[in-house]
This record gives C-alpha cells, sequence and structure tokens, in this order.
C-alpha cells in the first residue's frame, strides 16, 4: 500500500491533538466529486457532506483518546534515531464531557445558519411578492380608467380605445416577460420554497448549503475540530408569504381586460359600419387580432 493511502493522524503531544487537514475520502458515496475533468477546464471542488464531518467528530468521541509517541528504550530505527511507538492515551472525564457539549453546540449552529439562510430566501421572496402586487395594483388602476361598457365608450374610436387597452395588456399579459408570466413563475419558486421548508429542518438546510459550498464546509470542519469557542448565530425568524392578494389580483385585471375586448369589438363593428364595411387593418392591433 503506498504510503499516500494512510489516513492515521499523525503524532501529536500530550495536550491536546493536532488536528490535521481534513479531505474527504477517496470514492466516498458522502461527498462525491463533482465537476468537470475535460482537459483546459478547471474542476470544481469536491461536496462536503458536513454529516460526514459530525460523525468523524463523534467517532473521536467513541474512541476517547489521543494517540501520543513514545520512546522505546534501547531500540534505534535503520537511520540511527530513537525508535518511538504510539499508544492511546485515554481522554478524561471532563474532556469528554467538554467534546460532546461542543458537537452539541456546533450542531446548534448548524441548525440556525439554516433557518438563516431560510429566511433569507423567504424575504427576497416577499420583496417579489411586494413587487408584483404594486405592479398588478397599477394594471387595475389603469383598466379603471378605461370605460367598461359601451354607452360610455362612445366617444371613443376603435383606435383610440385600442390604443390604452393594448398598452396597458401588453406588459400585464402578452409580452414575453409579461407580469402574468413572472406570477407564474413566482408562484412556482414560492411552492418549492414551502416545500422545501416542510421537508428539511435547519440542519438539513445548512447541509444542502455546504454541499454547495465546500469551502465553507472546511471553515465549519475547522471550527469544530478547533479549540476556540464556538459563537451561535443569533435566531432568526422565517417571514411568512400571503400571496392571495396577489392572485386576486391576477384574476380581477383578466376579468376587467375581458370586459374591455367586448366593447373593443362592438366599436371595432361600428366603426366598420361607419366606413361603409371596410374593415380596420387589424395587424396594427395584435391583441383584438388574437381574440376574435
Amino acid at each position: 500500500m503506498s504510503e499516500h493511502a494512510n489516513t492515521e493522524m499523525p503524532f501529536v503531544e500530550v495536550g491536546g491533538p493536532e488536528i490535521a487537514p481534513w479531505s474527504p475520502t477517496p470514492g466516498s458515496d458522502a461527498h462525491p466529486p463533482v465537476g468537470s475533468t475535460s482537459p483546459g477546464v478547471a474542476e470544481s471542488p469536491p461536496q462536503i457532506d458536513i454529516q460526514r464531518i459530525a460523525d468523524d467528530f463523534r467517532r473521536d468521541l467513541d474512541r476517547g483518546a489521543d494517540n501520543i509517541t513514545v520512546p522505546i528504550p534501547n531500540v534505534t530505527t535503520d537511520a540511527g534515531k530513537p525508535a518511538t511507538l504510539t499508544v492511546p492515551l485515554p481522554w478524561s472525564d471532563s474532556r469528554r464531557k467538554a467534546q460532546r457539549a461542543r458537537l452539541d453546540r456546533w450542531m446548534d449552529a448548524q441548525n440556525r445558519l439554516g433557518v438563516a439562510i431560510a429566511a433569507d430566501e423567504a424575504s427576497e421572496l416577499r420583496r417579489e411578492l411586494e413587487a408584483l402586487t404594486a405592479e398588478g395594483q397599477s394594471y387595475v388602476n389603469r383598466l379603471q380608467e378605461i370605460p367598461q361598457d359601451e354607452e360610455d365608450a362612445s366617444t371613443y374610436s376603435y383606435e383610440s380605445y385600442s390604443h390604452p387597452l393594448d398598452d396597458i395588456d401588453r406588459p400585464r399579459h402578452r409580452a414575453e416577460n409579461s407580469w402574468t408570466r413572472r406570477v407564474e413563475a413566482f408562484n412556482q419558486r414560492l411552492e418549492e420554497h414551502e416545500a422545501l421548508l416542510e421537508a428539511a429542518n435547519g440542519y438539513e438546510l445548512a447541509r444542502r448549503f455546504y454541499m454547495r459550498n465546500p469551502a465553507a464546509a472546511e471553515r465549519a470542519r475547522d471550527t469544530l475540530f478547533g479549540s476556540e469557542e464556538l459563537e451561535l448565530p443569533p435566531e432568526v425568524p422565517i417571514p411568512t408569504l400571503e400571496p392571495l392578494e396577489l392572485g386576486r389580483l391576477v384574476h380581477r385585471s383578466q376579468k376587467m381586460v375581458d370586459k374591455r375586448e367586448k366593447v373593443r369589438r362592438a366599436l371595432y363593428e361600428r366603426d366598420s359600419i361607419r366606413t361603409e364595411g371596410t374593415p380596420i387593418d387589424l395587424d396594427k392591433y395584435p391583441a383584438f387580432r388574437d381574440r376574435v
């Protein structure tokens, strides 16, 4: 076996273990390597599962000992140096208790981190919800300025009625990046967000975050295996999202447009008669053309 295959931690002196740089075990299913190995393309760093880190720490707890190096009297190596032997030095009860408390505190920190990540995502969704709601309300307000029955619209020509209606309904519903399409995309993200919160706790959310951020996972590992006092991030609430008003605006604005399309059609038929049956060029008004 090659010396590079040796995974034993280096010898340490009494007084506390020296923490060796940790790297994922080759071939481990817990954090499979990802990224491209194509020539000329930098390989992505391997994923790191913090559950594997916690399991490594628990194994140390179960073992409850540090490796120490002691000399072997009257024995030398081939190089003429004093021979040494590695032996386990059991932890004291206080050391074992402190390490167990350290793991619990570290796990609590990861749980809080996951909740904070979910709270940030919820806050971003809330800002988007507020912007979409305000935009939808503006379409409703502008549609209210356009008459919704034939009698009130009798002073309009087909063209003068169509222009403002198209100017509203194009960004509202018909454009490639219309408001209704963005609302649909938002609803999909909101559904995924709520499903994730229902399926995973804070720790699992943090675990997924670290799988996407190997450098952060390395820092989390160093924190757990280090000796500095662990600081807990503040607890934050996850904002609730209420998209009911946005849904009402979608339905209300569509209903308002439908009513005005009927008026538009009536004006078209009226103006067509006034021009002795000469049809108006509907290519100038795609919204109406698509509805007749």
